[in-house]
C-alpha cells in the first residue's frame, strides 16, 4: 500500500466574535497484492473532504458543514462470487454544531448523511442505512482546579 494525504486549515477570517475556517483534505491510495499484484478490496483510491466551520456568538457558538467523497473501490475478486466487482463512489453531507453554555457545559449535535444516501463500505454491511442523529451534553471540569476554587 502506498499514496499520499494532504490537507491543510485556511482561516478566513478571525475576529473578536467570529470565525470561518475551511479544512480541505485528499487522500490519494494504491493498495495491492504483492503476490498476485492485483487490487485489495475496500480501499477506494480517491477520498476527498471539506469542513466548513462557522464560529458566532462571540465563538460559542460552532456549526460545521462536513462533506465527503469516496471513489469507487475494489470489493471481491473472485470471478463466481454474486458479489459485485467494485462497489460505488458516494458523496456524504454531514452537519455538526455546539454551543458552549459556560467555560465547562456544552450542548452538542450532528447529523451523519444529511441527504440520506444509501452506500455500503462492503457489500452487505450498510455504511448508512439513512440518517442519523445524535445530541448530548458535555461537561468538563478538572477535580483539582474546582477543589482549589471552592477552598477560596
Amino acid at each position: 500500500t502506498q499514496g499520499v494525504e494532504t490537507f491543510f486549515t485556511w482561516t478566513v477570517w478571525d475576529e473578536s466574535d467570529s470565525a470561518l475556517v475551511v479544512s480541505p483534505s485528499y487522500t490519494y491510495t494504491q493498495a495491492y497484492d504483492r503476490a498476485s499484484g492485483e487490487e485489495l478490496a475496500r480501499r477506494p483510491r480517491h477520498k476527498i473532504a471539506n469542513d466548513l466551520t462557522i464560529r458566532a456568538f462571540e465563538k460559542r457558538a460552532r456549526l460545521t458543514l462536513t462533506t465527503i467523497y469516496n471513489s469507487d473501490f475494489q470489493e471481491n475478486r473472485s470471478r463466481y462470487s454474486k458479489v459485485p466487482g467494485r462497489m460505488g463512489e458516494y458523496v456524504q453531507f454531514d452537519v455538526s454544531g455546539s454551543y458552549d453554555l459556560t467555560d465547562q457545559v456544552q450542548v452538542y449535535g450532528r447529523i451523519e448523511n444529511v441527504a440520506e444516501d444509501y452506500h455500503e463500505s462492503a457489500y452487505g454491511y450498510a455504511e448508512t442505512g439513512g440518517r442519523a442523529v445524535y445530541a448530548g451534553i458535555k461537561v468538563s471540569f478538572e477535580p483539582l482546579t474546582l477543589a482549589r476554587e471552592a477552598m477560596k
